[in-house]
């Protein structure tokens, strides 16, 4: 199908255990990519997309991938989009969103999702969809009995049994599983522990009714010299941005929040016994990657009913366990500052620095949600402190460390030689990532809201394009000047404009005022397809043909007007 010119065909599958693979950005610039890949002379809006973007200066918005996407689509006769497993998208509202839009947008998309029965999912299709195919629970009966008979005779330990034994375990897990794979799975697991036909046949005949139940028993069966080991493993996996390789989750077990030092006592002496610890619950790939070993372990652990279990009850929650693993991270980063300068065998020697020093704040925005930390005060209150020595140039090497090895201004790019004089103020970077918590202990302590550097210029600028509107205020509100030049965006109110940031947009205006804002702010906001914020431009009588001038860039959209601006963009509505 693929191979015909005039059809295009994109699959994208929503892996819980890769973070980005779940959400709609992912979705968007997979899709995307595949078909544009698909043409031999393709479309001049992803030629300018790519050129705009290619310089890494500046990341594309979900709206930017998808005009690409569409301009692409109209140089197809038929399009074919495949989203798997849409149920474990942590996005499902914007994918679901997305669906309708693009049905909508154009007669040649054909969209086949798969996922498991949702209410939710059911409603919000149930207008664009035109089919809807249940799985038969006989045809999945026969899919098991031949998944179980194929690991029978393939699994090392299982194909030597003798062949009576054999039909015994496809008879019985093929009538146990009710068109439950996993289920199976964890059957399989505990009768490779069998070595005696009695054994076999007293685990067939114990064998939990529901997954819930089986997950219980493998819970139970855990040493309990490693229960806190196994914890510590399966909260990292539930919530990792990006799988994790095996190094690093056995650098996990000797990481504790908050310590000077890492706990050798508590080190495996085999990376390998990570499987062995967590066996049931995780699996290890051929890359040496960890996750847990299906969608249905993380959900079983965040249930309610984990919560209410005694201890160990394995429970884990969003937000403390996010806060856990940001707490860690950092801690991880100040460890490595005393030994001096990062080098590329650090990497080697400190397993996890990789991980820690690009996704610490990944998790720190989960965790520091406003609201929702009041319940852990006390670990979070541990987490800010711990970051906030982190963020202290005057206490070392760790800031700068950090942002040698993970730059979040440059696309997370590492540089090991980066000197003090080419990084910002660590108040620029917590606007920029929108981590209000850090960001009120730093103005609290005195550090310039006005001070420059980084390529939005100032923490306004980066937090206005960002559309971080809690920091705009506390900034403003501690003397941050909104007219201040400089930065790629020129001004703080360019920046809300040429991202759609409408609320960031209306506090800088009553800021600003009306009267003072430039022509090149109408270019922005045109740019970004923003209707309200042009609208709102051109009743306060901006000049529409206004030419602008981006003296630090000249191929910037705003060293142009707003019909250059838009049209590049592909905004016709503007």
């Amino acid at each position: 199908m693929a191979e015909k010119e005039d059809t295009g065909l994109a699959y994208f599958y929503f892996d819980f255990n890769d973070g980005y693979k779940q959400t709609l950005e992912g979705l968007l610039l997979s899709i995307t990519l595949q078909l544009a890949s698909q043409q031999q002379n393709r479309p001049e809006e992803f030629e300018l997309f790519c050129d705009r973007f290619r310089s890494g200066q500046q990341r594309p918005g979900v709206k930017d991938i998808l005009n690409v996407l569409l301009a692409i689509v109209r140089h197809f006769q038929i399009v074919y989009l495949i989203m798997d497993a849409l149920d474990e998208c942590c996005e499902q509202e914007g994918v679901l969103d997305l669906i309708a839009d693009l049905v909508q947008a154009s007669p040649s998309i054909n969209v086949l999702v798969t996922s498991r029965d949702s209410t939710d999912i059911r409603i919000a299709l149930g207008n664009v969809l035109t089919n809807v195919v249940s799985a038969s629970l006989d045809g999945i009966s026969l899919d098991i009995r031949t998944y179980v008979r194929n690991s029978l005779s393939r699994d090392p330990k299982l194909r030597a049994r003798p062949n009576h034994v054999k039909s015994e375990i496809e008879s019985a897990l093929a009538s146990g599983a009710h068109g439950m794979f996993r289920w199976v799975e964890c059957q399989l697991e505990s009768l490779r522990s069998c070595l005696t036909p009695a054994s076999v046949r007293k685990t067939l005949n114990s064998m939990p009714k529901t997954l819930e139940k089986t997950y219980d028993m493998i819970l139970a069966r855990i040493n309990p010299d490693y229960q806190g080991q196994v914890y510590m493993i399966l909260q990292w996996l539930a919530f990792c941005v990006r799988p994790l390789r095996l190094p690093e989750v056995a650098e996990v077990l000797v990481l504790k929040p908050g310590t000077s030092t890492l706990s050798e006592q508590d080190r495996l002496f085999c990376d390998c016994d990570v499987a062995t610890i967590g066996s049931g619950l995780i699996r290890i790939s051929d890359v040496n990657e960890v996750r847990l070993a299906h969608y249905s372990v993380k959900e079983y652990l965040m249930s309610d009913q984990r919560k209410s279990m005694p201890s160990p009850s394995f429970h884990i929650a969003e937000i403390p366990t996010n806060c856990y693993i940001a707490h860690s991270c950092v801690t991880y980063l100040l460890l490595q500052s005393q030994f001096g300068s990062p080098s590329p065998d650090s990497f080697l020697k400190l397993p996890l620095l990789d991980y820690a020093a690009a996704h610490w704040h990944d998790h720190a925005r989960i965790a520091l949600r406003a609201g929702d930390h009041s319940e852990h005060e006390i670990h979070t209150k541990d987490f800010v402190d711990c970051t906030i020595q982190l963020l202290d140039e005057s206490r070392g090497l760790a800031y700068l460390n950090w942002l040698r090895m993970s730059d979040p201004d440059d696309w997370n790019r590492r540089d090991l030689s980066k000197g003090e004089c080419n990084v910002p103020r660590s108040l620029y970077y917590m606007s920029f990532l929108g981590l209000y918590d850090m960001a009120k202990k730093l103005v609290d302590r005195g550090d310039d809201v006005n001070a420059r550097g980084g390529q939005f210029g100032s923490a306004l600028q980066a937090a206005a394009f960002r559309n971080h509107c809690d920091i705009i205020r506390l900034l403003l509100q501690n003397g941050a000047e909104v007219k201040v030049q400089g930065g790629l965006h020129s001004t703080a109110l360019n920046a809300a404009a040429v991202n759609g940031s409408k609320a960031a947009f209306r506090i800088l205006l009553e800021q600003q005022g009306q009267k003072e804002i430039t022509g090149s702010t109408l270019v922005a906001a045109a740019a970004s397809g923003a209707m309200e914020i042009v609208n709102m431009l051109l009743d306060n009588g901006e000049d529409v043909n206004f030419q602008g001038e981006d003296p630090e860039n000249h191929t910037s959209i705003l060293a142009g007007n707003a019909i250059t601006a838009a049209s590049f963009q592909g905004h016709e509505h503007i």
